[in-house]
C-alpha cells in the first residue's frame, strides 16, 4: 500500500496488543471489501442498534476522503441540534478534520488543518477517557482538548454522516469502544482488525459486501453506499529480493562499515507484516576472508539511501558462505538492506571484496531466490580510501576551524559537494560563521526549502541570495560559489544557475568562516571537496577540476579539505594550515565509481493504477535521473518529439537511486484513455535512447480542467508572435491580413451554455450532433456581455469555495461552441496548419471533424494546436468546450471581472513542412551604448515525424524603417531530425538609431527560409529596436540613462464588450498616454493581446510584462501555491508562454512573474527560468519584496513618507519602482506631486506605475435610456460575494473620457519645467527632463496674464536644450504698469512643432505658471459714496433694507436666511457652517464617513445663541451670531457687516473646544440659491476640479463655466466639483445680474445642481451616475479648504498629514457682493473702504518696516498694531519659492538671516484680517 503512512512495529508492541485484546487473531479475508459514499444523502444507520457513549470510548475507522471542499461527516448525528451532536469526525479539503461531542448545552470541537493524506486512506481514532479528547491519525497523537464534560445522551447512528454533512469518499473497518485505547492499541488495529468478543467492543463493521455489526450480528441500514476492493487491507505478501551494488567502492585497511553488497526486498500489502529471517551470502573477489573482522547487517526501510542505515545485526564469524539470521520485520514496498564489513587492519591492498546473494528466507515460510545474485560492483581495498564528513543536524555536529579560520576575500569561489539529507525547510548552515550579529556575518552558506541555497555576507546589512530549487536531495551535488566584486554567481555541477548583483561594489565583512556544518543554524548530510579560492573563478576553471582531487598548491586555493585521510582534526591541504576539529560528525565512504559507462533503460511497465494515477516500476543498468512524460498511446513520437514537442498529457522527472533495482514512482492522476508513458534516463555523461512502456488505460479518470498538473495536451510549444509571409514587402507591414497563410475564424459561432459540467451536451463534438436549436455566439466575445451567465467582480478573492486544484462542480458553466470553415486543399496538402486561439476563459478542450485535439489552460496566452492531421480540403468542423473555471483558476485570481469565453482572436495559420518554428532577435549596443549588437537565434523545425535531413539556408536581413538594408546574412543549415536545428547570426550594427520610449526606432528583421535549391519557403520577422537594460548602482539603465517610469497599470477591458478589446480602443489608449505624457505601462496582471505590444513598440512605451499568474485568494502564507512544489510546473508554464510569445518586443523592459501570489519556491524556480532564458531584461515581483525572486524593490501603495526612507537608505541595493501607487479610485489622485518631489530627489527611486488606467464599468442604461456603468453587485445573484465598486479605478471613465486627474497626471509627469531664475530681472529657467530628447522639437509659448487680460506674450522658438540639462531666458516685462489689486502671471505652454509618435502638432506638452512680483496697491473707496439703508431688528430676525437690496438674518437659525437684490431673491438658505463633504471612495476605504460623522450634522447643533447687532453708521452694520455646536464641545462665530451698496462681509471662526475629535472634512458655508445663477465665472484654479492634494496642473485663471458644467461626471456618488485657491467667483443669471463671492485670501468653491446630501452614499458605490438627479436650485459652498481627497490607497490610508483640516480652531472671511450687467468683478473684489471693517485686497496696503536694509544677521521688523497676537512671516526667493516661514509675537520682532544666502528676498506678513505690502530685502 505505497499510498499509506506506513509504521514500524516491535515484538513488544505485538506482545501487548495480543495481551490486551486476544489470544488468537483471525486471518484477513483473501480479498477485502470497504463501502464507498458519494457525498449526497448516502450512509450507515445503525438505528435502534446504536450506542450512546459516556465518558470512556473510543472510535476507530480507515477513511478515504474524496474531493469535497465543505465539510462532511464520517460518522456522527447532529440529528438533534448542534449542542447534542454524538461524538462526531467530519473532514473538509481531503485534509482538515473537526472532532468534538455535544454536552447538551454546549459543544466540545476542535479543529485542525492539514493533518490528513489527501486521496489516500488515512487510519483514524478518537478517544475519551473523561479528561481528553484525542485524535490519533495514522497511529500518532495530532490534535487534542482538555475537558471533564459528559457527552450527550445521543445515539451515535451514522457512518457516512447526516443531515446536511455527507461523507464523500470511502470508509472502512469501522469500531466503536465503551473504553479508552491507548496509543498502542491504535497503532495495532492499523495492520488487524478484533474479534467479535474482544473486551470493550461495542459494534464492528467490516463492509466485506455487508453492513453486518461482527459484535451483535445485526445489520445496519444502508442507504445507497457501495461496496468496493479495498486491496490495501489485504496481508501482506513477497513480491522478490534485488541485490544490488553502488558501484565500485574503496575501502581502507582498518576501515570500519566498508560497503559490500545491498539488496532491497519488496512487498505489498500492510496487514500481517512479514518479517526476514535469514540472508544466504557468499563472500567473493581475490581478497582472503581474513581481511574481515566482522559482517554487518544494516536497513534503511523504505530509504534507499545507504547513509539512513539502522544496525540490524552483525557477525563476527566469517566464512565463504554465510547464514545471516535476523528477526527482522518488513514494511509494505521497498525494504533495504546494506551488508557491510569491518577490514582487518593489516589486510594488503589492491585486492577485491563482493558478496553473492544467493536467497532469503522469511517468517511465513516463503524463500526467494534473486534473479541476479551478483549484480556489477565490488570494494576495492586501497591504502586511502575516500571519505566524506557527514553531519546529524544537532547542534553538537559540527567542525571548527578556529582562531586560523580565513575570511573571504573581496574576490573569492567557495566550493564544496554536498549531499542534502534532510527534507526539513528550515535553514540548514553549512559554512560561515555569525559572531552574533547579522551585519558583520562572514561569508556564509545554508540550505533552505530542502533544496534552495541561500548566500550571503554582512555588508553593515545581511540580504542574502536565495536561489530557487537547486540541488537534488540524497545525492551529490557539486556547488560553487563566485564573487567577482559585482556579481555573485551559484554553479551546480559545473553548470551557471544563479546569478545576483545585490553585492555589486560590496566587500565581504573581515569575520572568519569558521565553521562547516553549522553557522547560526545546523546541517545534516555529508560534505566533501571543500575549497576556498581568492579568485572568483570562471566557469571552464570550475569544470576542469570539480571531479578531481587537489594537489593542494593551486594558484589561489587558500583553503582545501577533502577529508579522505578520516583523521579529526581535519588538515588543510592547502599552504595555510587551517585544520579543522571535528565535534559530533563521522566520516562516511564517498568513493563509489560507476560500475557501468552506458546507460540503459532495462524495464518500464505500468503497475497498478489507483484513483487514476499509474504506479510505474522502472529499472536501469545504472543510477541516473529520469524523465519521463505520458502520452496518448496511439501517437508514435521518437526522440525529437519527446525531448522538443509538448504531445504529452503530464511529464516529471525522478532519480533512479541503484542500479538493477525496480524503482516505484507514481505519475499523476491522468483522464480516461490509452496511455504510453515513454522515458530517457540520463547519467552525468550520457543519455540512454527513447524507451516506453505498453498502451495502459484509465478508466475512472481525472478531468484535465480539474488537476493542476496538467496544464495543456498537445498544445504547441510557446513562440515570439509571428506569421508567414512570400515574401519581405508583406512582412514589413507585419499585419496578419496581409499573409495569404492566414485565415481569421472570428464570427458568430453555434454555441450552447449550460450551468455546470454534468449538464454539457454529450458527445456533441460529433459532425453529425444536431445543432439546429443551438443560438449564435459572437467570436471573440465574453459569455455574460452575450446573455450567458453573469460577470462577477471580486478583488482577491475566489469566485468560488477554495479547494485547489479542484474546480467548482454545483455552479461552473461550461460553453460548447460548434464552427465551420473551409480549408485550401493546398494547405493540407503541402503545409501544417495551426489553430490559434489568442485568448480563452479559462479551459478548452478542442475536437476537428469529431476528433480529439487536445486541451488548454493560461486564459491570456494562445492556445494553438497543429490540427493537419485532422483536416480535409474544403469543409471542416471544429468544436470547443470551455470551461468557466479550472484548476487554472487558481493561478487567475485577479482584480478584474470574472468573465469566461474567447475574448481574442481565432485564426488558422498555414506554414511549410519545413518552417522557422522560433527566432529570438536582440539588439543590444556596446558599452558605450553608441553601437548596436544585434543577434538572432532561429530555430527550424520539420513537423513530420518521418522528417528526413536535408540542407536548407536562413537569411537574415535588418531594414531600417525605408526598407534599406543595414545588414544581411546566410547560413546553411543540415536539418537534423534527431536535434533541436538552429542557426544564429550576429551583426555589429555602427550607430543605430536608439529605441527608447522617447525615441522609439524600430528596425525590421526578415529572416527568410530557403530550401536547397534556393526555393523561398516562408519569410517571418519582427521589429526590433537598438537598447540596453541592465541595473547598476540600484539604478535601471535604459541605454546607459537612469530613467524614470512614469506609468500606468492598465487592464484591458471595454465597457459594452467587457474583456473583448478592439484594436481601435487599444490605439485610443496609446494616442491617451503618449498625450499625457506617461512613458510606462505594467499589463496588469497578465499578458496583453499582442497588438499592444506592437503599438508600445511602434509608438514608445516602456512595459512590464506581466505573468498570468495571481493566486491572492490563497493568501502569502504556508497555503500560498507559491510554497506548494507541486505547482511549480503551472507556474512556469505560465510564465514560459509569456516570456517566449512576447520575447522580441524591444518596448518589454521587465518581466513581471505575476502579481500578489506570495513568494515561495515556484517564483525563485521562475526567476531562474527567465534568466536562463533571457539574460537581457531584469525579473520583478512585487511579493519578493527585497528578497532573491526580484531585481527591482517594486512595492504597492507604499506612502510618500516609506518611498523617501527608502531613498535615503544608500545601503539599498535594488532600483525602488512601485507596480502600484496612487490609487487612483473615483474622486483621487492627491498627493501626486508629493511623490514626485521625492522619486526625483534620490537617485534609487526611479517611478512607479499609477493604479489604474480605466474603469472598469460596463455601460448599461436604465428603464429611462440613461447610461450608466455597472460594477460588482449589479451583475451577481443574490448571495454571490462581490467587491462593488472596488474595479473602478482609473483616471479614465469606461468610455475613454478623462477625469480631472488625468490632467494631474499630465502636468506631473511631463518632462519639462519652468522655474522663475531671478523673477525681478525677469529671468526665467527651462529644464529638460527628458533623457533623450532635445527640445528643439517644441516650441514655448508664453503670456503674462492680469486677470482676463494678455498684457505681453511671446514665442521661444525650437529652443536648444539637450536632454537632462537647462537654460535661462529673459523675458523683459519691466515695462508693465501694474493694475491695482491686480496679480500677474506669466503662463507657459509647450508644444510639439510636428506630429510624432501619435502627438499631433501643436500639442501642448508641458506648461506652468509663475505669479510676477508685480502689484500695485488699490486706494481706499470712502463710505460716503454709499446709500444709506434701514434696519428691522425683531426677535426673529434682523432686516437690512437698502436701495436695490434686502438681506434677512435669521436670528432662529443664526444665518442668511434671504438675500434680494433688485427685486429677486437669489439666497434661500446662506451662510450655513458645514463641516461635512460627500465621501469619497477613498474616504470610505479609510472609515472617514463613520469616524468623521461627528461632523456630518454638526451645523443642525446650535445651542446658546446670541445675536450682537451694531449700527457702526447708517451705511455700516455689523450682526454677530454665537453659538455653542454642541456635538463638537465649540463656539462658532459668524459676523456679518452689511454696507450701504448691498454688500455682505462674512467672517467666520471657530475656536475648538472638543477633545481628540476626527479631522475635518471641509470647514467652510454652504447656500442653496436661486436657479436663475446658472452661470459662473471665477477667479482661480482651474478649469477642472481640484482640490488641495490635486491641484500641481490647476493654473489660477479666469474661467467661465455653468453649473450643470461645474459636476464632475464620476461614475458614482462622491464629493464633486471643488476648485482652489478662489479670488473671486461671480454667479449670474442670463442678464449678467448676479451676486460675486470674493475672499480675503484665497477660498475654495464647488457650486453644483445637487446637494451634499444627493452626494452623500452610505458606502460606496451605492449610487450610480444615472441615479444622481440634477436639483433645478444652486447649491453653493464657500470654503476655507477641505481635507485633501487622498489616494495613498482607498483601504485604509488617510490623505497625506499636511492635507489635513486636524480639529482646532479655523477663521477665514469673504464678502458678498450684488453685480449688474458688465460688472468687473476684479475691481470688485478687490475694493476696499477707509473702515478698518473693510475687506483688504488680496495683497492689502498694510505697512511693514525692516530695518537694517541691506542685512546682514539680524533683520528687525516693526509690525502694524493691528491687535493680532501671531503673524506668520514669509519670505520668498526671486524664483518664487518659499525660503523662510515662522510665526512670530508682539509689535517688534526680529529674525536670524545670517545662514541664508546672498540675494534679494520679498517679505510680507499675514496674520488674521490683513496682510501686508509686499517689501524687497537684500541680504549681503
Amino acid at each position: 500500500m505505497n499510498l499509506l503512512l506506513t509504521i514500524k512495529k516491535s515484538a513488544k508492541i505485538i506482545s501487548a496488543f495480543l495481551l490486551f485484546f486476544f489470544a488468537t487473531l483471525p486471518a484477513l479475508q483473501a480479498e477485502n471489501f470497504a463501502i464507498k459514499f458519494s457525498g449526497a444523502s448516502q450512509n450507515i444507520d445503525l438505528g435502534s442498534n446504536a450506542p450512546v457513549l459516556g465518558k470512556n470510548f473510543s472510535i476507530v475507522l480507515w477513511v478515504k476522503p474524496q474531493n469535497a471542499s465543505s465539510w462532511h461527516m464520517a460518522i456522527g448525528n447532529h440529528s438533534g441540534g448542534m449542542n447534542a451532536r454524538a461524538p462526531w469526525i467530519t473532514i473538509q479539503a481531503e485534509t482538515n478534520v473537526e472532532f468534538g461531542f455535544g454536552t447538551g448545552t454546549d459543544r466540545i470541537v476542535k479543529k485542525t488543518d492539514n493533518i490528513l493524506n489527501a486521496g489516500q486512506w488515512n487510519h483514524m481514532a478518537m478517544t475519551y477517557n473523561g479528561t481528553k479528547l484525542t485524535l490519533y491519525v495514522n497511529g500518532e497523537e495530532k490534535s487534542s482538548i482538555s475537558t471533564t464534560a459528559t457527552p450527550a445522551q445521543t445515539a451515535l447512528r451514522y457512518i457516512g454522516g447526516c443531515c446536511d454533512e455527507y461523507f464523500s469518499g470511502t470508509i472502512d473497518e469501522v469500531s466503536i469502544w465503551n473504553s479508552t485505547l491507548t496509543a498502542t492499541n491504535i497503532q495495532n488495529l492499523m495492520y488487524t482488525h478484533p474479534t467479535e468478543n474482544a473486551s470493550g467492543l461495542l459494534h464492528y463493521f467490516n463492509f466485506e459486501n455487508n453492513t453486518i455489526d461482527q459484535v451483535s450480528k445485526k445489520t445496519a441500514t444502508n442507504n445507497g453506499g457501495t461496496f468496493e476492493l479495498n486491496e490495501e487491507m489485504t496481508p501482506m505478501s513477497l513480491v522478490q529480493i534485488y541485490p544490488f551494488q553502488m558501484g565500485i567502492n574503496s575501502a581502507a585497511p582498518g576501515e570500519t562499515n566498508a560497503f559490500l553488497a545491498a539488496a532491497n526486498i519488496r512487498t505489498i500489502n500492510r496487514i500481517q507484516p512479514i518479517s526476514l529471517n535469514s540472508l544466504n551470502i557468499k563472500i567473493t573477489g581475490i581478497a582472503n576472508i581474513s581481511s574481515i573482522n566482522k559482517i554487518k547487517l544494516w536497513s534503511s526501510g523504505s530509504s534507499s539511501v545507504f547513509f539512513n542505515r539502522t544496525l540490524i545485526a552483525e557477525f563476527s564469524t566469517i566464512s565463504d558462505e554465510m547464514l545471516l539470521n535476523v528477526n527482522h520485520e518488513l514494511v509494505q514496498g521497498d525494504n533495504y538492506l546494506w551488508i557491510t564489513a569491518d577490514i582487518d587492519a593489516n589486510s594488503s591492498t589492491d585486492q577485491t571484496l563482493d558478496i553473492d546473494i544467493n536467497s532469503a528466507t522469511f517468517s511465513n515460510s516463503e524463500a526467494l531466490v534473486p534473479a541476479n545474485k551478483s549484480p556489477e560492483g565490488y570494494t576495492r581495498i586501497v591504502t586511502n580510501s575516500k571519505k566524506a564528513i557527514r553531519f546529524n543536524g544537532t547542534s553538537n555536529s559540527y567542525a571548527d576551524f578556529g582562531t586560523r579560520a580565513v575570511a573571504a576575500p573581496n574576490n573569492f569561489t567557495l566550493e564544496f559537494d554536498i549531499y542534502p539529507a534532510s527534507t526539513s525547510t528550515r535553514f540548514q548552515g553549512v559554512i560561515g560563521n555569525d559572531p552574533g550579529s547579522a551585519n558583520t556575518r562572514a561569508l556564509s552558506v545554508y540550505v533552505t526549502n530542502t533544496t534552495a541555497l541561500e548566500i550571503g555576507f554582512g555588508t553593515n546589512a545581511w540580504n542574502p541570495s536565495t536561489t530557487p530549487s537547486l540541488l537534488r536531495l540524497n545525492r551529490w551535488n557539486h556547488v560553487a560559489v563566485s564573487f567577482d566584486g559585482i556579481d555573485l554567481k551559484v554553479y551546480i555541477d559545473g553548470v551557471l544557475k544563479f546569478t545576483d548583483s545585490r553585492y555589486a561594489g560590496k566587500t565581504p565583512v573581515s569575520t572568519p568562516i569558521r565553521y562547516i556544518g553549522k553557522t547560526t543554524d545546523t546541517f545534516e548530510g555529508m560534505l566533501d571537496e571543500i575549497r576556498i579560492w581568492n579568485v572568483a573563478r570562471t566557469a571552464e576553471e570550475i569544470e576542469q577540476n570539480r571531479k578531481n582531487t587537489l594537489a593542494g598548491t593551486e594558484s589561489g586555493l587558500i583553503g582545501y579539505w577533502n577529508f579522505d585521510g578520516a583523521t579529526n582534526p581535519v588538515p588543510d591541504l592547502s599552504a595555510n594550515d587551517n585544520h579543522a576539529t571535528v565535534y559530533g560528525a563521522t566520516f562516511e565512504s564517498n568513493g563509489f565509481e560507476a560500475a557501468s559507462a552506458n546507460p540503459s533503460i532495462n524495464t518500464l511497465e505500468v503497475g497498478s493504477i489507483r484513483y487514476a494515477a499509474p504506479e510505474v516500476n522502472v529499472t536501469a543498468s545504472t543510477p541516473g535521473r529520469l524523465e519521463w512524460k505520458v502520452i496518448s498511446a496511439d501517437r508514435q513520437i521518437n526522440l525529437y518529439s519527446f525531448l522538443h514537442r509538448e504531445y504529452y498529457i503530464t511529464q516529471g522527472q525522478t532519480d533512479i537511486p541503484h542500479a538493477g533495482v525496480p524503482f516505484t514512482f507514481s505519475a499523476p492522476a491522468l483522464p480516461n484513455g490509452s496511455y504510453k508513458i515513454y522515458a530517457v534516463l540520463y547519467t552525468e555523461n550520457a543519455q540512454t535512447a527513447l524507451f516506453s512502456s505498453t498502451a495502459f488505460t484509465v478508466t475512472e479518470g481525472i478531468q484535465e480542467w480539474d488537476t493542476h498538473l496538467i496544464n495543456s495536451v498537445n498544445r504547441e510549444k510557446p513562440h515570439a508572435t509571428m506569421v508567414s509571409f512570400d515574401n519581405v514587402n508583406q512582412l514589413r507591414t507585419l499585419s496578419r491580413e496581409a499573409s495569404p497563410w492566414v485565415q481569421s475564424l472570428n464570427g458568430n459561432w453555434k454555441f450552447k451554455w449550460v450551468e455546470r459540467p454534468d449538464l454539457a451536451p454529450e458527445g456533441f463534438e460529433a459532425t453529425d450532433y444536431d445543432i439546429s436549436s443551438w443560438n449564435t455566439i459572437p467570436v471573440p466575445g465574453n459569455w455574460e456581455r452575450n446573455g450567458y451567465g453573469y460577470p462577477i467582480y471580486v478583488n482577491a478573492r475566489y469566485p468560488f469555495p477554495a479547494n485547489p486544484p479542484y474546480a467548482p462542480k454545483n455552479y461552473n458553466p461550461v460553453g460548447a461552441y460548434k464552427h465551420t470553415f473551409n480549408v485550401d486543399a493546398s494547405w493540407v496538402a503541402d503545409r501544417n496548419v495551426i489553430i490559434n486561439f489568442g485568448s480563452i476563459n479559462s479551459a478548452a478542450y478542442l475536437w476537428i471533424n469529431g476528433k480529439y485535439v487536445g486541451y488548454s489552460e493560461d486564459t491570456k496566452t494562445p492556445a494553438e494546436w497543429d490540427i493537419t492531421e485532422y483536416l480535409v480540403a474544403g469543409e471542416n468542423e471544429l468544436a470547443l468546450k470551455v470551461y468557466r473555471w479550472s484548476s487554472g483558476s487558481y493561478l487567475e485570481c485577479q482584480d478584474f471581472w470574472r468573465m469566461s469565453g474567447i475574448q481574442r482572436d481565432v485564426y488558422l495559420h498555414a506554414v511549410p513542412r519545413t518552417h522557422i518554428r522560433d527566432f529570438f532577435v536582440k539588439g543590444g549596443l556596446d558599452s558605450n551604448y553608441q553601437n548596436g549588437i544585434l543577434t538572432v537565434d532561429v530555430e527550424i523545425e520539420d513537423k513530420r515525424e518521418n522528417a528526413l535531413a536535408a540542407q536548407y539556408e536562413v537569411e537574415m536581413t535588418l531594414l531600417d524603417t525605408l526598407g534599406n538594408i543595414v545588414t544581411t546574412q546566410n547560413k546553411a543549415i543540415s536539418y537534423n531530425p534527431e536535434n533541436i536545428n538552429t542557426v544564429s547570426f550576429e551583426a555589429q550594427i555602427a550607430n543605430p538609431a536608439k529605441w527608447t520610449a522617447e525615441t522609439p526606432n524600430l528596425y525590421q528583421l526578415a529572416l527568410t527560409l530557403k530550401d536547397n535549391a534556393g526555393k523561398t519557403l516562408q519569410v517571418v520577422g519582427s521589429k526590433t529596436g537598438f537598447r540596453s537594460i541592465e541595473i547598476k548602482n540600484a539604478q535601471v539603465l535604459v541605454n546607459g540613462q537612469p530613467v524614470l517610469f512614469k506609468g500606468f497599470d492598465r487592464v484591458e477591458v471595454d465597457e459594452h464588450d467587457g474583456q473583448v478589446v478592439n484594436r481601435e480602443t487599444m490605439l485610443k489608449d496609446i494616442l491617451l498616454m503618449k498625450q499625457n505624457n506617461v512613458n510606462a505601462v505594467r499589463t496588469a496582471h497578465y499578458p496583453n493581446d499582442p497588438y499592444w505590444y506592437e503599438l508600445c513598440d511602434k509608438y514608445g512605451l516602456y512595459m512590464v510584462d506581466e505573468a498570468n499568474i495571481e493566486s491572492h485568494g490563497m493568501g502569502y502564507g504556508d497555503a500560498s501555491l507559491a510554497k506548494v512544489p507541486s505547482w511549480e510546473a503551472a507556474h512556469i508554464y505560465r510564465l514560459r508562454n509569456m516570456v517566449e510569445r512576447d520575447k522580441n518586443h524591444p518596448a518589454i523592459i521587465f518581466w513581471s512573474m505575476g502579481n500578489e501570489a506570495g513568494d515561495g519556491v515556484n517564483f525563485a524556480a521562475g526567476y531562474n527560468w527567465i534568466h536562463n532564458r533571457d539574460n537581457t531584461r531584469p525579473v520583478q515581483y512585487e511579493r519578493a519584496i527585497e528578497g532573491a525572486n526580484t531585481d527591482i524593490m517594486c512595492p504597492m501603495y507604499p506612502s510618500p513618507g516609506e518611498v523617501e526612507n527608502y531613498g535615503k537608505n544608500t545601503n539599498k541595493t535594488k532600483p525602488y519602482i512601485m507596480c502600484e501607487y496612487n490609487h487612483a479610485m473615483g474622486n483621487s489622485m492627491g498627493q501626486l506631486i508629493d511623490y514626485w518631489n521625492i522619486i526625483e530627489k534620490y537617485p534609487n527611486l526611479q517611478g512607479g506605475f499609477i493604479w489604474d488606467w480605466v474603469d472598469q464599468g460596463l455601460a448599461e442604461t436604465d428603464s429611462q435610456n440613461n447610461k450608466y456603468w455597472g460594477w460588482g453587485g449589479d451583475y451577481e445573484p443574490s448571495g454571490v460575494s462581490h467587491d462593488g465598486n472596488f474595479l473602478m479605478n482609473g483616471v479614465l471613465n469606461p468610455d475613454r473620457t478623462g477625469k480631472p486627474s488625468l490632467m494631474e497626471v499630465k502636468k506631473v509627469y511631463q518632462n519639462i519645467k519652468f522655474f522663475g531664475a531671478n523673477l525681478l530681472n525677469g529671468t526665467f529657467l527651462i529644464k529638460n527632463e527628458f533623457f533623450f530628447t532635445n527640445l528643439n522639437k517644441f516650441d514655448i509659448h508664453w503670456k503674462i496674464k492680469a486677470g482676463e487680460t494678455v498684457v505681453k506674450s511671446g514665442i521661444i522658438q525650437s529652443p536648444d536644450i539637450a536632454a537632462r540639462s537647462s537654460k535661462q531666458f529673459a523675458i523683459d516685462y519691466s515695462d508693465i504698469t501694474a493694475v491695482p489689486g491686480s496679480e500677474y502671471f506669466i503662463y507657459f505652454s509647450a508644444v510639439t512643432r510636428q506630429s510624432e509618435n501619435m502627438v499631433p502638432a501643436g500639442h501642448e506638452i508641458a506648461f506652468s505658471q509663475i505669479k510676477l512680483p508685480v502689484y500695485e496697491d488699490v486706494a481706499s473707496t470712502p463710505l460716503s459714496g454709499m446709500s444709506s439703508f434701514t434696519v428691522s431688528n425683531t426677535s426673529a430676525a434682523v432686516t437690512i433694507t437698502g436701495e436695490k437690496f434686502k438681506v434677512v438674518l435669521s436670528k432662529v437659525s443664526m444665518n442668511m436666511s434671504s438675500y434680494e437684490f433688485n427685486g429677486k431673491n437669489y439666497i434661500s438658505i446662506g451662510a450655513i457652517p458645514e463641516f461635512w463633504r460627500a465621501p469619497t471612495d477613498n474616504d470610505f476605504g479609510n472609515n472617514m464617513q463613520n469616524r468623521c460623522a461627528v461632523w456630518k450634522n454638526t451645523a443642525l447643533t446650535k445651542s446658546n445663541k446670541s445675536t450682537q447687532v451694531e449700527q457702526i453708521s447708517e451705511k455700516e452694520l455689523r450682526v454677530t451670531f454665537t453659538y455653542t455646536l454642541t456635538n463638537v464641545s465649540s463656539t462658532y462665530r459668524t459676523i456679518y457687516t452689511i454696507f450701504g451698496n448691498g454688500e455682505v462681509m462674512v467672517d467666520n471662526s471657530f475656536e475648538y473646544g472638543g477633545t481628540n475629535l476626527p479631522y475635518l472634512p471641509r470647514f467652510g458655508m454652504r447656500f442653496e440659491l436661486s436657479q436663475e445663477l446658472e452661470n459662473v465665472k471665477y477667479f482661480g484654479e482651474g478649469p477642472f476640479e481640484n482640490y488641495w492634494d490635486r491641484k500641481e496642473a490647476s493654473m489660477v485663471d479666469v474661467y467661465q463655466n455653468t453649473v450643470t458644467g461645474m459636476f464632475e461626471n464620476y461614475t458614482s456618488a462622491t464629493e464633486n466639483g471643488n476648485r482652489t485657491d478662489t479670488r473671486w467667483l461671480a454667479l449670474t443669471a442670463d442678464n449678467g445680474e448676479g451676486l460675486l463671492f470674493s475672499g480675503m485670501n484665497t477660498f475654495d468653491f464647488s457650486v453644483l445642481h445637487n446637494s451634499i446630501a444627493d452626494l452623500t452614499q452610505s458606502y460606496r458605490g451605492q449610487i450610480h451616475k444615472n441615479q444622481i438627479v440634477a436639483r433645478p436650485g444652486v447649491y453653493l459652498n464657500i470654503d476655507y479648504k477641505q481635507t485633501g481627497v487622498g489616494g495613498i490607497d482607498s483601504w485604509g490610508a488617510w490623505p497625506m498629514d499636511k492635507y489635513i483640516l486636524k480639529a482646532g480652531n479655523y477663521a477665514y472671511k469673504f464678502k458678498i457682493s450684488p453685480v449688474e450687467g458688465n460688472a468687473d468683478y476684479q475691481r470688485i473684489s478687490v475694493r476696499k473702504y477707509d473702515r478698518n471693517t473693510a475687506l483688504p485686497a488680496t495683497l492689502p496696503a498694510m505697512e511693514v518696516y525692516a530695518h537694517p536694509n541691506p542685512v546682514k544677521d539680524m533683520l528687525h521688523i516693526t509690525l502694524p498694531e493691528t491687535g493680532a497676537e501671531k503673524f506668520n512671516v514669509k519670505m520668498i526667493g526671486t524664483d518664487g519659492s518659499l525660503k523662510y516661514h515662522e510665526t512670530l509675537n508682539g509689535s517688534n520682532n526680529s529674525i536670524d538671516m545670517s545662514s541664508m544666502g546672498k540675494g534679494i528676498y520679498l517679505l510680507y506678513i499675514e496674520a488674521t484680517g490683513f496682510q501686508t505690502k509686499v517689501i524687497k530685502v537684500s541680504k549681503n
